[in-house]
């Protein structure tokens, strides 16, 4: 609910996040492999590392681009546990600009989750990845030199009380072609897939 608020405030109306459909990746079509391509490092093909989000990002969003149907939901979400001691503090990663756009990449969400029982403990993080698949493609901090009281969320290290979508971020989703989200359709708008314990 606390991302749906976020989203709420976008221009037009804004967005809403809605599912039905919570399954277990091993329940579903998509299967993850034991490498993948690195496309931050060279494109080098990497062993997955379970403490990297990233490896869990490329790992995931290539398994989903080898689905017949990948676009049947607009966007897919895998929420693992939160990773700790890996080599960054990155909470989430998603794919830019891929929400309505079926010739890009894989369109998926990476959520860590620290309290398994209250997901929305990262809402900021979690809008502020929306918003990259949503069309802001960068971040903030390349248009402002400073955000003030940690409010923006499309900047780069998203502050715990962040609500506020800048001028620039608004511009850019806007800027993208969105109008598969405008049509009420038959079938799923999104799935969260959790990984098998």
């Amino acid at each position: 609910e606390g991302v749906n608020e976020h989203l709420e405030n976008l221009d037009n109306g804004g967005f809403k996040v809605e599912y039905e459909d919570v399954v277990k990746l091993g329940q579903s079509d998509i299967v993850l492999q034991n490498t993948y391509v690195d496309r931050i490092n060279g494109n080098k093909t990497t062993k997955v590392d379970p403490n990297n989000i990233f490896s869990h990002t490329f790992t995931f969003q290539e398994a989903v681009q080898k689905l017949t149907d990948r676009n049947a939901v607009d966007i897919r979400i895998l929420m693992i546990k939160e990773v700790r001691g890996g080599p960054d503090l990155t909470l989430a990663t998603s794919e830019e600009t891929c929400i309505c756009n079926p010739t890009w990449f894989g369109c998926v969400g990476i959520f860590s989750i620290r309290y398994l029982g209250q997901w929305s403990y990262h809402k900021n993080v979690f809008a502020h990845e929306l918003g990259h698949t949503l069309g802001m493609d960068v971040h903030d901090d390349q248009f402002y030199n400073s955000n003030p009281q940690d409010k923006l969320l499309m900047w780069s290290s998203v502050g715990f009380d962040a609500n506020v979508w800048s001028p620039a971020a608004k511009t850019r989703i806007n800027r993208q072609d969105n109008s598969c989200l405008a049509v009420v359709r038959e079938k799923d708008s999104s799935a969260i897939l959790f990984p098998d314990d």
